[in-house]
C-alpha cells in the first residue's frame, strides 16, 4: 500500500476533482462563472479544485483547447484515459485516474469527487471537512450520502438498492442464488458482492490514506474493465452505463484496508439538496452546501450563485455523532458472527447540523431565475461560449478533424 504523509503542515485540506467530458466547454465555463473560480480553482490554497478531463490520445484541436483553458484558468487536470472513451467506461476510468493521481501527487488530506452538474459552496464544504478531520476517528474516512447496494463484479452492474442495509439485503436477496443469477443473466452473472455502503454520486470524499489504499489496487481493476466486452446488465440488457459511485463502494468492499473505515454520512443533514427531487426544480434547502442541478440549466446555476452568496443562505454549525460496530451501520447479525464480521470495527458517523427554524426553511429560486440580471448574464456567458465553440470548430477544421 502506498504511504501518505498525513502530518505535514503545508498540506492542503481538500482537493476537489470535477469529472468533465473533454468537449464540455460550456459546462466548464458555467461552473467557472458560478463556483469553481479563484481562490478555489487551481493549486495553492487550503482547498483546490480542478476539472478532471480524460485526454489520452486527444487530437491536436482538442489538445490546443484544453491547453488554452489551462493557460487561462489553471484548473484543468488531464488524466490518462482515452479522450473518446465511451459513457460506459469513461466515468469509472476517469474517477479511478483521479484517485490515483491524487494519491500519488496531490498533497491534500482529503480528495473529493463532484459531478459537473453540482453547485458547491466551497467555504461550507471546507468547514465541514475540518470538522470531519478533527472529530471522526481513524485514518480511512469515506464521506457522502451513504446508501447501500449489491454488485455483480463480472457484469459491472448494481442490484438491490436500499437506504439501509436491511432494505438493500431484501432488494438483492436473490443475487447470491446461483440458479437465479444464471437465469437472470443468461450466461451467468458471476458472484454477487454486498450489500455494502457507498457514497451516492454528486459528492464523494476520501481521506488520503484511504485513497492511497484504493489507488494501489486500481490498476488491475481498470485493466479488467478495459478488457470487458459486450457487457450486459443483470436483466440481460446491453450495458450502457456503469454507475461509478456504486462501483467505488463495491471496490472498497472487495478491497478493504487493514484498518477500519469510518463512514461519514451527509444524509438528513440539510447539507445536500437535489433540485430534481424538489418542486419545480427550483426549491433548495437554505442550508445546502452541495446542490445537484440535473437540468444543468444556465440560469438555475447563476441564480444559485446569487442565493449562495447572499443573505438567504445559511451556514449551520456541524457536529459528528459516531458509533462503532455492525449495529452502528445498521447491520444486525447473530451474536456468534459479530466479532469476525467485516463491519465489527467499522465506524458510522452522522453529520448533525444546528439549524434554526429559519435555516431549515426552503428557498424558491424562481424569482432569481427569471430576473433580468440573471437572463442578461446567461446571454453574455452563452455568447462567449459560442464564440469559443466557433474558434474550436475552426481549429478542428484546420487540423482535418
Amino acid at each position: 500500500m502506498s504511504s501518505v504523509d498525513t502530518t505535514s503542515s503545508d498540506r492542503a485540506l481538500l482537493a476537489i476533482g470535477v469529472i468533465s467530458v473533454p468537449e464540455q466547454v460550456e459546462r466548464r465555463a458555467l461552473l467557472r462563472a458560478t463556483w469553481l473560480h479563484k481562490p478555489w480553482a487551481g493549486d495553492g490554497g487550503p482547498v483546490t479544485a480542478h476539472f478532471v478531463v480524460r485526454a489520452d490520445g486527444a487530437p491536436a484541436w482538442l489538445d490546443e483547447q484544453l491547453g488554452h483553458e489551462q493557460a487561462q484558468h489553471a484548473d484543468i487536470l488531464r488524466v490518462p484515459v482515452p479522450w473518446d472513451e465511451s459513457r460506459l467506461r469513461g466515468p469509472v476510468l476517469t474517477l479511478a485516474a483521479f484517485i490515483t493521481h491524487a494519491a500519488q501527487t496531490m498533497r491534500a488530506r482529503y480528495i473529493a469527487k463532484v459531478d459537473d452538474d453540482a453547485y458547491v459552496h466551497v467555504a461550507d464544504l471546507e468547514y465541514v471537512m475540518r470538522r470531519v478531520h478533527a472529530e471522526v476517528p481513524g485514518r480511512n474516512k469515506y464521506l457522502g450520502m451513504i446508501t447501500w447496494q449489491s454488485w455483480f463484479p463480472e457484469k459491472w452492474d448494481r442490484v438491490g438498492f436500499g437506504w439501509r442495509h436491511a432494505e438493500a439485503e431484501r432488494g438483492g436477496r436473490r443475487c447470491h442464488n446461483a440458479s437465479w443469477a444464471a437465469a437472470r443473466c443468461g450466461d451467468g452473472c458471476g458472484p454477487c458482492s454486498g450489500p455494502f455502503p457507498f457514497a451516492a454520486g454528486y459528492l464523494i470524499a476520501l481521506s488520503a490514506p484511504l485513497a492511497a489504499h484504493l489507488a494501489a489496487a486500481l490498476p488491475a481493476e481498470c485493466e479488467r474493465l478495459r478488457r470487458a466486452h459486450d457487457l450486459v446488465t443483470n436483466r440481460g440488457y446491453s450495458h450502457t452505463r456503469i454507475f461509478e459511485d456504486v462501483w467505488l463502494g463495491s471496490f472498497l468492499h472487495r478491497n478493504p484496508p487493514r484498518r477500519p473505515v469510518s463512514y461519514v454520512s451527509t444524509t438528513r443533514s440539510g447539507l445536500v439538496s437535489d433540485l430534481e427531487m424538489r418542486q419545480w426544480q427550483s426549491v433548495v434547502m437554505r442550508s445546502a452546501m452541495v446542490v445537484h442541478v440535473r437540468s444543468k440549466e444556465t440560469r438555475t446555476l447563476l441564480a444559485l450563485r446569487r442565493h449562495m452568496d447572499g443573505p438567504a443562505h445559511c451556514s449551520p454549525a456541524a457536529n459528528m455523532s459516531c458509533a462503532r460496530g455492525c449495529k452502528a451501520l445498521g447491520v444486525y447479525l447473530p451474536r456468534a458472527e459479530r466479532a469476525d464480521a467485516p463491519c465489527a470495527d467499522a465506524v458510522q458517523c452522522r453529520i448533525a447540523t444546528e439549524r434554526s427554524e429559519w435555516c431549515r426553511a426552503d428557498v424558491d429560486l424562481r424569482q432569481l431565475i427569471r430576473g433580468k440580471d440573471v437572463r442578461a448574464e446567461a446571454e453574455t456567458l452563452l455568447g462567449a461560449v459560442q464564440a469559443e465553440r466557433a474558434r474550436l470548430s475552426r481549429a478542428r477544421d484546420l487540423a482535418g478533424g
